[in-house]
């Protein structure tokens, strides 16, 4: 939890503890005012997100007292990019460094904590990307390993196997939809049994009569998969738009492929 002065009820926070020196391998983490993390984090400072400011009611260099130890810390900086790197969180982002982390005496015995350890591996392109993922089970069997191209393993475990169970359901539906227009379709037949024998009886061959059903299924199958195609597309382009009013945000619907980058890899083990 964390307080301030200016506002009576404590606010839930999730805290990053990071070591400045060496955090991130890439890119920079932007701050309100402008300034390198390892100048504005160290043990007697915070960075965290502009909502913890908001709803806290602090200004940068006002303190904030985090954890139930009391100790305050003297600056704060509003966080422009989000601290978590797409992990899930639960409050407020608040980052820390590992020194700070021990002064607030959040680490107990029963703490929600996690380690995560980041890599910063050479771009040997797809084929190296197992060989780092053995080596470093080898060396963290207890730890859950994942690259940059995951945000969260779990969770894209779960969605993973999701898709698979969908496809199974999409292949079931798929085979007991062509048994019933097999069904449908030696119904039809059956009922076109009077008309078959009198084609035969005024001299149409075997091959005759089955080119003319064979075209009038082609023909029916092919009206229903236009049908069914625009009407997939009609729910494609109305479905954002009904969306788009229960979530903040502009919505475009666009058909098209995604295409994707090779760049370099980040491991995190946690």
């Amino acid at each position: 939890m964390a307080s301030s002065a200016s506002t009576a009820d404590p606010l839930l926070i999730s805290v990053k503890a990071v070591d400045p020196a060496a955090y991130p391998y890439y890119g920079v983490v932007k701050l309100n005012p402008p300034r390198p993390l390892r100048e504005a984090l160290d043990a007697q400072s915070v960075v965290v997100s502009d909502d913890l400011l908001v709803r806290l009611n602090v200004r940068t260099g006002d303190l904030l007292r985090i954890g139930g130890s009391g100790l305050s810390h003297r600056r704060s900086h509003g966080v422009g990019t989000g601290p978590h790197d797409g992990q899930p969180q639960r409050g407020a982002a608040v980052m820390i460094t590992r020194e700070g982390l021990n002064r607030t005496g959040l680490i107990t015995p029963g703490s929600r904590a996690a380690e995560r350890y980041l890599f910063a591996l050479p771009d040997g392109g797809g084929r190296t990307w197992h060989r780092h993922a053995r080596v470093l089970k080898r060396a963290f069997p207890e730890a859950t390993i994942a690259d940059y191209r995951e945000t969260h393993p779990i969770i894209t475990r779960g969605l993973d196997r999701a898709t698979t169970f969908l496809s199974l359901i999409g292949l079931i539906a798929l085979v007991i939809g062509a048994m019933g227009v097999a069904s449908a379709m030696h119904g039809h037949l059956q009922q076109k049994l009077d008309s078959i024998a009198v084609m035969k009886c005024m001299g149409a061959r075997s091959a005759q009569v089955i080119r003319i059903y064979a075209a009038q299924t082609l023909m029916l199958g092919l009206g229903r998969r236009v049908i069914g195609v625009a009407f997939g597309v009609g729910v494609a382009a109305a479905f954002p738009g009904l969306i788009a009013k229960y979530f903040s945000m502009d919505v475009l619907a666009v058909l098209g492929r995604v295409a994707g980058g090779a760049g370099h890899r980040q491991w995190r083990a946690w």
